[in-house]
Formats: C-alpha cells, sequence, structure tokens
C-alpha cells in the first residue's frame, strides 16, 4: 500500500513537472501546417469578414494537435470568430473566443506564446529572392493604406492591382506616365497618352491613359476612380470585406477582361494569387486590427 501510494505521488509530482515545463516549452508551427491554416481561413473568411489567419492558427494550436489539425477543425475555429448579425459581419476577440472554449491558465500561457510566436512570421514570405518585389510592395503599402482609408478598397487589392497593371512598377506606362493600374482616360480632363494594350485573350488595341504627375496620385486616382464608377458599387466591390471577394467583384465589373485561352475570365483569380504568394492580406489584417 505505501509503494503504491509513493509511486502515485511520484507519477502526480512528474506530470505537474512536465506540465510546468511544457508551458516553458519554445512553440512552433510547421511552414506547410501554416500555409494549411491560412488557405483553409481565407476560404471560410470568403463572403463573410476576413479573419486573421495567425490569430486561427494560435487558437487552433492550443486546442488541437496541431501536427494532425484538419482543415474542418480550422473551419470550426474561424466559425467561432464570425459573428452574424443582420447579414452584417464582425470579428471576436481572441480574449472571448478563449472563453468560449474554456481555456485555463496554462492554456491561455501557450495562447500568448503563439501569438508571440506567430507576430514574428515574415509578412512577405517567399521561397525565392524577391528582394525588387519586397521594395516595391513596400514602396506603394502607405499609399494603399491610405486609399484603403479613404475609398474603402483593401490594399492587398490595391497594390495586387498594381503589382500586375504594371509589371512591379517597370511597364513604360508606369515609368513613363505614372501609371501604375492601366487606367484609361474615361473622360480624364488631364494629359493622356496613347499607348497600345491587349484586349482579352490575345486582340491588341490602342487607347489613350491618364497620366499622372506620381505614383501616390495614381493609387489616389485609383480609389477614387472605382469609388466614382457606379459599376463596382454595382457589383459589390465596397460591400465585400475580404480580398477574395473585392477581387471578383472587379473582375465582375469589368475592370480588366483578361481570359486565358478557353475564354474564361481570370483577373480575380490572378489578383487572388498575387495576395496570397505575397501575403498582402497581412496588411489587410493589420488595419483592419487598427480601426476596431
Amino acid at each position: 500500500m505505501k509503494k503504491l501510494i509513493k509511486w502515485t505521488i511520484v507519477i502526480i509530482l512528474l506530470l505537474m513537472a512536465w506540465t510546468v515545463f511544457k508551458s516553458f516549452m519554445p512553440v512552433s508551427i510547421p511552414a506547410e501546417k501554416m500555409e494549411d491554416i491560412k488557405t483553409a481561413t481565407e476560404k471560410a473568411s470568403q463572403g463573410k469578414i476576413q479573419v486573421d489567419w495567425k490569430t486561427i492558427a494560435a487558437v487552433a494550436a492550443v486546442e488541437y494537435d496541431i501536427d494532425t489539425l484538419t482543415d474542418e477543425q480550422i473551419v470550426r475555429i474561424v466559425d467561432l470568430f464570425i459573428v452574424e448579425n443582420e447579414g452584417r459581419y464582425s470579428v471576436k476577440s481572441i480574449e472571448e473566443v478563449a472563453a468560449m472554449l474554456d481555456f485555463n491558465i496554462r492554456q491561455k500561457q501557450e495562447l500568448a506564446a503563439y501569438e508571440k510566436y506567430l507576430a514574428g512570421v515574415g509578412r512577405f514570405f517567399v521561397k525565392d529572392d524577391t528582394s525588387m518585389q519586397t521594395q516595391f510592395i513596400a514602396s506603394i503599402e502607405k499609399a494603399g493604406i491610405e486609399n484603403y482609408r479613404e475609398f474603402g478598397v483593401l490594399p492587398s487589392v490595391t497594390i495586387a492591382q498594381a503589382i500586375l497593371e504594371s509589371n512591379w512598377g517597370r511597364s513604360h506606362l508606369s515609368t513613363e506616365y505614372n501609371n501604375l493600374f492601366g487606367i484609361k482616360d474615361h473622360g480624364w480632363s488631364g494629359k493622356t497618352a496613347s499607348l497600345h494594350t491587349s484586349e482579352q485573350y490575345d486582340r491588341q488595341i490602342t487607347a489613350k491613359f491618364r497620366v499622372y504627375d506620381s505614383i501616390d496620385e495614381s493609387i489616389k486616382d485609383h480609389g477614387r476612380f472605382l469609388k466614382e464608377n457606379p459599376r463596382y458599387t454595382k457589383h459589390g466591390l465596397f460591400e465585400a470585406e475580404t480580398y477574395a471577394d473585392q477581387a471578383m467583384a472587379l473582375q465582375a465589373a469589368g475592370y480588366s477582361t483578361k481570359e486565358n485561352e478557353n475564354g474564361e475570365r481570370i483577373y480575380g483569380r490572378q489578383l487572388m494569387g498575387i495576395i496570397e504568394q505575397y501575403r498582402l492580406y497581412e496588411i489587410d489584417n493589420d488595419v483592419q486590427s487598427a480601426n476596431v
């Protein structure tokens, strides 16, 4: 009997020691798993409101085994964060969700450790050397954020359009005329330039494009152009709260007529691909969190 009590005490002490040790263990999430979480979070957010995948990752890592985490479990966590009220969506705080999941003190400590760890994950991480790309993104990020605050176009969408339309600021239209977005004259009272451009899959035309005095002027006019053109409002650009929905709204409104060889519109997917590759949604998350 004494031996049994002795071993019981030893086991309890070992379990207590392991719990304490685990609370101080460095946390980490494999890069492939972070990609899975990011993808599942963006899909679950689409059509509702954008949720920060890092917040989802932190909660999921505490609630589940990160190595065996499934898309269904990720979606369950996303659903806990999203609140709907009469067709409008909002996002709960991480503290509210932790309370819903009844996290204990140790789990809250672990959650804080994951939040700190994920905060250090690079914004523009890609496999290849992207110094030129990163510099271009950084050079227009502030103007993209200001555009969002004034006109409602997400910074990620503005930056992705600038990348796609200007070939990273290297197109003739952008280098010579400061036009990052390929905006045609459309009744423009300022200077214009006539250039060749492609429409649809392979049709070449000549069109007049707006000329700006600076890149910042181009970015500001981009937001104004979209806001003042009723077809973008009609197709839900300014009601959309995620980059995926705004990208598809731009396509539906006819911002670009780009098609693939099968005659399928591809503009929205092109924008989404750029946003996801360069993690531009991180800028959206930062700005939206600051506005809460």
